[in-house]
């Protein structure tokens, strides 16, 4: 059963991708030392969209932080993400890599 985006839990989701997305944009102003910051924050916007549009689509979205994985969940439901398949690789390392120092 599809989901509307007014369900709470998409609206949810999207206000948290939206905070992330926010965050990553004014962080990027503050030039390429928080170049690790910004790449944390789209990852964690893309993690988020992609949850609401899974659930959106009437499925629980996988339990992981791996970008492709839920890409892949998602072209499950609906064949046109695999347009997102090369922004899902290049942004899912950021997931837990600039967390830590090194």
């Amino acid at each position: 059963m599809r989901r509307s985006h007014s369900d709470p839990e998409v609206e949810s989701y999207l206000r948290k991708a939206e905070r992330d997305l926010a965050t990553a944009g004014r962080m990027s102003e503050s030039g390429p030392d928080f170049a690790d910051v910004v790449c944390f924050r789209a990852e964690q916007c893309a993690e988020k969209a992609l949850k609401a549009l899974i659930l959106a689509l009437g499925e629980m979205p996988p339990r992981t932080h791996d970008l492709v994985v839920l890409q892949q969940a998602l072209c499950r439901l609906e064949k046109k993400g695999q347009i997102l398949q090369g922004y899902c690789l290049a942004l899912t390392d950021y997931a837990v890599a600039p967390r830590y120092p090194g």
